[in-house]
């Protein structure tokens, strides 16, 4: 007798996609994607992690208003931590 077995998908992280060993902040709105949890799905698709603070360890700060004084903005500039929006983000790193 067969009996039905159901399988769960299963994603492997990706290794050597374009943001791998990097470590991003996103704020503020986003254009290019319908929301930033789906920017932070793309991320980490493509082997990078997505953080909620700026900290020492954070590669980019992804924010679209890149002269913004808010909070996030400053922790990175008093980290030299590049800010950069979305259409910099998909230039260098695809989609």
């Amino acid at each position: 007798m067969l009996q039905e077995v159901t399988l769960n998908a299963y994603v492997a992280p990706q290794s050597g996609g374009a943001c791998t060993g990097l470590t991003f902040v996103i704020t503020g709105d986003v254009h290019h994607w319908p929301n930033r949890a789906a920017l932070k799905a793309y991320i980490e698709g493509a082997g990078g992690k997505v953080a909620g603070s700026v900290s020492k360890a954070t590669s980019f700060l992804i924010n679209n208003d890149v002269t913004s004084t808010s909070g996030k903005n400053k922790k990175a500039k008093e980290l030299n931590i590049p800010i950069i929006s979305e259409d910099d983000f998909r230039t260098r790193f695809g989609n």
